[in-house]
């Protein structure tokens, strides 16, 4: 689903309204990057579990630089800073080996420069819930954005598991096959309450 401009407790608003609209859940979410964040802001009687696929833990993983981008993307004009996010996403796609018809689609869709500069800001926000358990933090091993550890996702989110799959910063994308075989055995864990 397209989520809107704003904070992430904006998007999970309109999640959440997609859900009740679907027979309330709870459900699983499996959710990437800034769609972890959205994840994490959703009421907790609407989920079973939640797979976060590199998801910053804590505001203090944000890369140094991305308050001085979001800075200095504000007074370009929209049609540039769009245009350079789609040209930017393409070459992260093709990096990560996503399929090219994927990356293309993908890629060809973009996103607003309002939509950019509201992540941007929101990912050094500090009022995200802690993942609600249980929760499933994976990482692509080649991910060169994730920089946390176990240890770290542990200390910020008690009772979270931590785990590699294949592929990238995109692996659902890049490696869905084996990012499915990893999700499976947990969410049926999820389903039945066991080990958690």
């Amino acid at each position: 689903m397209e989520l809107p401009a704003g904070s992430p407790f904006d998007a999970a608003r309109a999640v959440s309204a997609a859900i009740r609209r679907r027979g309330g859940g709870p459900v699983h979410l499996l959710a990437g990057s800034w769609g972890g964040l959205v994840a994490r802001c959703l009421p907790p009687e609407q989920v079973l579990g939640m797979a976060l696929i590199a998801t910053l833990p804590h505001p203090r993983h944000c890369p140094a630089w991305l308050g001085p981008l979001r800075r200095a993307l504000m007074p370009l004009p929209a049609p540039a800073v769009e245009a350079a996010y789609r040209r930017r996403l393409a070459r992260g796609l093709r990096r990560d080996g996503v399929p090219p018809g994927l990356a293309s689609a993908l890629a060809a869709r973009g996103l607003s420069k309002q939509v950019l500069l509201s992540r941007l800001k929101s990912a050094r926000c500090r009022d995200i819930p802690r993942a609600v358990p249980p929760s499933l933090w994976l990482r692509g091993r080649e991910d060169p954005q994730v920089s946390w550890t176990a240890h770290e996702i542990r200390a910020t989110h008690p009772g979270a598991e931590m785990d590699s799959v294949p592929g990238a910063h995109r692996p659902y994308a890049s490696h869905p096959a084996a990012l499915l075989e990893r999700l499976r055995p947990w969410w049926a864990r999820c389903e039945a309450g066991a080990g958690f």
